[in-house]
């Protein structure tokens, strides 16, 4: 398994007129705790991209709203990859205020080829590091 954790501000724009978080807001923070999931491990989306011709666009997405986010509040974004990808990747989240579960949810994005246009395999780098990692949990 990945993980890593990131915390987030929210900001006046990210709310709505009862100064709660808009509902669309979390995939924002998703997105937010996917990159820095990826740059933890020192594979960057600029470089995926930029290095590999690596693109990931959302195949699907899913969240399941527990409580709301309020102005001002620092949160959590709590983000995981539990299989090992293949053409596609799953990134599970969690984002909490405090100990309170606010929203859990997930995105399956697939690896792209920017030359061919189709999906494909990772990139061999990003292969090496979740071999590397899900043999060591597996250990």
């Amino acid at each position: 398994m990945l993980n890593n954790t990131v915390n987030v501000s929210v900001r006046y724009s990210e709310t709505d007129q009862l100064k709660v978080v808009y509902y669309s807001r979390y995939f924002e923070y998703f997105e937010i705790g996917r990159r820095s999931l990826l740059t933890a491990y020192g594979f960057p989306y600029s470089e995926m991209e930029s290095k590999f011709n690596c693109y990931l666009p959302v195949l699907d997405t899913y969240a399941k709203f527990i409580k709301p986010a309020k102005l001002e509040d620092e949160i959590t974004v709590v983000s995981k990859v539990l299989e090992k990808p293949s053409v596609r990747i799953r990134f599970d989240h969690e984002i909490l205020c405090g100990e309170k579960l606010l929203v859990t949810g997930y995105v399956t994005c697939v690896f792209f080829d920017g030359i061919t246009s189709r999906p494909s395999q990772p990139p061999n780098k990003l292969l090496e590091l979740f071999n590397a990692h899900f043999r060591i949990n597996e250990e």
